[in-house]
């Protein structure tokens, strides 16, 4: 599985409704493999936590794009919101939960 992060921002600074990730969720095709949707904030942006059960990383990240634009151009809850990035979210060291 493949987590890739879509960073928003909001037209007017407003903040992300509770039911969004289920709206981006019925957004997507089965054939792009999406299994989960969580939203924080960060900052000014919104990030989107997009779970993939892909083949590949490249294919998660084409997957998450197209979800991404077709989700920001329906009527709902991100109409308007702007894409600032969409990515793997790279860990530079190993991670030790335990640490």
């Amino acid at each position: 599985m493949y987590l890739v992060h879509a960073r928003l921002r909001a037209p007017t600074g407003q903040r992300l409704p509770s039911y969004a990730a289920a709206f981006v969720c019925c957004q997507a095709r089965d054939a792009e493999c999406l299994e989960h949707v969580s939203v924080h904030e960060s900052g000014e942006e919104w990030v989107l936590g997009l779970f993939f059960a892909t083949g590949t990383l490249a294919e998660a990240e084409r997957n998450a794009s197209g979800l991404c634009d077709r989700a920001l151009r329906a009527p709902g809850p991100l109409h308007g919101w702007a894409l600032l990035g969409c990515g793997a979210a790279l860990i530079d060291a190993p991670w030790d939960p335990w640490s």
